[in-house]
């Protein structure tokens, strides 16, 4: 079987590139960096392009793959885009698309759940089920047969499960939790969906050019919904620190970073389960019950000996200071607000001023955000 894996170094991409390799396909990625050595150890073949040039992808498809799985469709125009060119050059088309399709919070939420478009605030879901409207409305007129993929939060060596954390360098999580540093959490120990990579990988080839799977939607998810409070115990574990989880008000967020709190208030931070059953049906040998201790130990021994040596995230860290600098307005225990307060008082004069700064600079991006969109759609109509 020839497959092509559209952003097939990602977490999402490289769990399904990982998995196809496993079961000896030819698989083939395309990606705008250099292609890891690590996947070319594993026979996949390398594309270095533009999945955005379409001159480029004609040439590219002209290979003629059994399965293209899309990772990088991010609403309707996207979609639109992509199957145009897709058309009559593979068998079997995935689009992956995100859980935050779902309206939040919900409890066991099933495939056949109705989804009110209305009510999906983050813009990131809201576009990815306009582009899964389009491909159910229009998909009986190409030449491929079609799937769409939810993945829930999906985890593994490269990334950690919590709901805020660092994207450039996880490291930086597990560094703070090493130095004794606090954490910041903004749920109140809900039960959030994960999916540990390989059981997303594992499960997602299962599709590929199964009959079963046609013209459906499938989530992906790990039996067991985890609460983030559990992933800093047991990185805390693991690396002989307990961990200082500071549980933040997220309105503290909100001023100085506007996507990280949307991200937080309508898909992270909500309780959010998933009814299974239908991907287990047809994917029948992949390991859904995940054992959280041993992914979380081999993650950070993973992150520790890749990561480490990086430079930090600067932004997640600095986020998380100023978001501590406004202690006094949460509601901590007495514990907590003399850990909080005792690491406030050992930070520098120097990175406080930068703190107070920052936090300056995120306030007048705030004020100034509503009479920017106010300008730009006002010019937009003129």
């Amino acid at each position: 079987m020839k497959v092509l894996v559209v952003g097939g170094m990602g977490i999402i991409g490289s769990a399904i590139t990982e998995a196809a390799c496993k079961k000896d396909y030819d698989v083939y990625i395309l990606s705008r960096r250099d292609i890891n050595p690590y996947f070319l150890s594993m026979g996949v073949k390398g594309f270095k392009g533009d999945w955005k040039d379409d001159e480029f992808v004609i040439d590219l498809l002209s290979n003629n793959f059994d399965v293209i799985v899309d990772t990088l469709i991010f609403n309707k125009n996207d979609l639109q885009r992509d199957v145009k060119l897709v058309n009559n050059n593979c068998k079997h088309f995935i689009f992956i698309s995100t859980d935050a399709v779902y309206n939040h919070p919900a409890i066991a939420t099933s495939e056949d759940t109705t989804i009110d478009q209305s009510k999906l605030d983050w813009d990131y879901g809201r576009n990815k089920r306009q582009a899964e409207v389009e491909l159910d409305a229009h998909g009986n007129d190409y030449s491929f047969a079609w799937t769409v993929v939810r993945p829930t939060m999906t985890y593994g060596d490269r990334r950690i499960p919590v709901g805020f954390g660092s994207r450039k360098n996880e490291w930086s999580l597990i560094e703070r939790i090493y130095e004794g540093k606090p954490v910041i959490n903004f749920d109140s120990g809900c039960l959030h969906a994960m999916c540990h990579a390989i059981t997303f990988g594992d499960a997602v080839t299962e599709l590929f050019l199964n009959e079963k799977a046609y013209g459906s939607f499938f989530h992906v998810s790990d039996d067991n919904a985890i609460r983030y409070k559990e992933v800093y115990n047991k990185i805390g574990e693991f690396i002989g620190r307990e961990p200082i989880v500071i549980n933040s008000n997220i309105c503290l967020l909100k001023a100085l970073n506007q996507a990280k709190y949307v991200e937080m208030l309508f898909d992270k931070n909500p309780e959010f389960t998933l009814d299974n059953s239908k991907i287990k049906a047809i994917a029948t040998n992949v390991e859904y019950a995940v054992d959280l201790k041993n992914a979380i130990e081999s993650e950070v021994g993973f992150l520790k000996e890749n990561f480490s040596s990086m430079p930090e995230d600067k932004e997640y860290n600095m986020l998380t200071d100023a978001i501590l600098l406004s202690y006094k307005k949460m509601n901590l225990t007495n514990t907590q607000v003399k850990q909080v307060s005792e690491y406030i008082s050992s930070l520098s004069r120097e990175y406080k001023r930068s703190l107070n700064t920052y936090q300056f600079k995120c306030q007048c991006k705030s004020f100034m955000r509503p009479i920017y969109r106010l300008l730009k759609g006002f010019f937009h109509i003129s």
